[in-house]
């Protein structure tokens, strides 16, 4: 039986070209759920920056009631300290019944330091407005995976979009690896089809995650 670390030592990784189109694509099934760039981030140990970003078109969607998906990459510029690095994180922000903002990061791997506070803080100068902040460690760190960052932020946001939270978490407490597998191997068939041009149809991976 294959295993994840079989599964991860030759599989596609997905590169930041296309991850913020998986991700829209996956978003689409979802009623008022919405999709935005991937927000690149510098997560030195002294300080966090990010690349130009459209904060205030994320606000207004939130205004305007939609569930907003962001993913996140963690980046170098030199030789630095960081909290993350070369690295995928998921976030899904809503407005609550209480008219505050949620955020909920998902964090495949562990978190190192302070990187919590940092983007809290980082989501609230920008954003303006005080915000619900939470996060969630996910099934990398617990299945030993090295590589397969991009698989998870996906498997975690179709089943979080889909389940809620409460379900999410029973999910991730039970770490198996199975259903993972399921959802990796038919991502990566119809991945190679994506990037090779031809048409593809990512979506029936839902099915592996929903059944």
């Amino acid at each position: 039986m294959e295993s994840i670390s079989d599964f991860s030592s030759s599989a596609n990784l997905i590169d930041t070209n296309r991850i913020d189109v998986l991700v829209s694509r996956f978003c689409h099934l979802f009623p008022r759920v919405v999709a935005m760039e991937l927000l690149w981030v510098c997560a030195r140990t002294s300080h966090l920056t990010s690349r130009e970003y459209p904060f205030d078109e994320w606000k207004q969607k939130l205004l305007d009631s939609y569930i907003v998906v962001i993913p996140i990459v963690f980046y170098k510029e030199d030789g630095s300290e960081y909290l993350a690095s070369n690295h995928y994180n998921i976030i899904i922000s809503w407005i609550d019944a209480n008219g505050s903002i949620c955020i909920e990061r998902y964090e495949p791997n562990v978190s190192k330091g302070n990187l919590d506070k940092r983007l809290q803080d980082m989501f609230e100068e920008h954003l303006n407005k005080k915000i619900k902040y939470i996060s969630t460690e996910g099934l990398q760190s617990k299945l030993n995976d090295k590589r397969l960052c991009g698989y998870h932020i996906l498997y975690w946001m179709i089943y979080r979009l889909k389940h809620g939270k409460d379900k999410t978490e029973i999910m991730l407490v039970a770490s198996k690896a199975k259903p993972f597998l399921e959802f990796c191997r038919c991502l990566e068939d119809e991945y190679k089809k994506f990037i090779s041009g031809k048409k593809s149809e990512c979506e029936r991976c839902v099915k592996k995650v929903l059944k």
